[in-house]
């Protein structure tokens, strides 16, 4: 099975049939797509990968970043495919599935791994209300996850159980190296988490 869709309408979700369960859908006619590992190689069906889209620029698919040149050349590359910057898995009847964002997705020494299931090992910790799990840039392993957390419950004891947690629950290359206590996240559009931002202030962060 190619990865390039043709133009066909035969292509994408008749609109009286419903999708399969958590499916993005089947592409439409005027689009073609590709899924491709971050080394830009073609997953095949079953694989999870990055989302490209192709159409036609300015109808199909918007024609550039308002005011922003950079911005549009890292989207787009030469063959005009463009980069939606979304983690797929690409099923076997070719229907979409989201995985997560791609920003999400860390890196620590040749493991790649996401974000969001941190995230779900540290929510399940009792005191902790929300949190946050972002790449800190490291020398030796390219990146390493921080974990900003929000509690009502700052303390020792709480960093304690929530490391434990995720070594009871992670691989080691998993587990953060730092929790950070906050009273909220920095917020983007429609109550997003602002993790550029908590990006940022990783970066910054002296780990012992």
């Amino acid at each position: 099975m190619g990865h390039d869709r043709n133009r066909d309408p035969r292509n994408h979700t008749p609109p009286q049939l419903p999708s399969p369960r958590l499916s993005m859908g089947l592409p439409m006619p005027q689009y073609d797509f590709k899924v491709v590992t971050e080394d830009n190689e073609r997953v095949e069906p079953g694989g999870t990968g990055i989302l490209k889209i192709r159409g036609e620029r300015g109808i199909s698919v918007f024609l550039e970043y308002l005011h922003n040149r950079e911005a549009t050349k890292e989207s787009f590359d030469e063959e005009g495919w463009f980069d939606t910057g979304d983690r797929v898995v690409l099923a076997e009847n070719g229907h979409f599935r989201f995985s997560d964002r791609a920003k999400d997705t860390l890196k620590v020494g040749a493991e790649n791994f996401s974000a969001s299931e941190v995230e779900a090992v540290i929510n399940s910790v009792p005191a902790v209300v929300e949190s946050a799990v972002v790449a800190k840039p490291d020398p030796m392993k390219d990146e390493v996850p921080v974990a900003f957390v929000r509690t009502n419950e700052p303390s020792d004891a709480l960093n304690a159980e929530i490391m434990a947690t995720c070594r009871e629950k992670l691989s080691d290359f998993k587990v953060p190296v730092a929790i950070v206590f906050c009273e909220d996240f920095p917020r983007a559009e429609v109550n997003k988490i602002a993790k550029g931002k908590l990006r940022d202030q990783a970066a910054t962060l002296k780990i012992n």
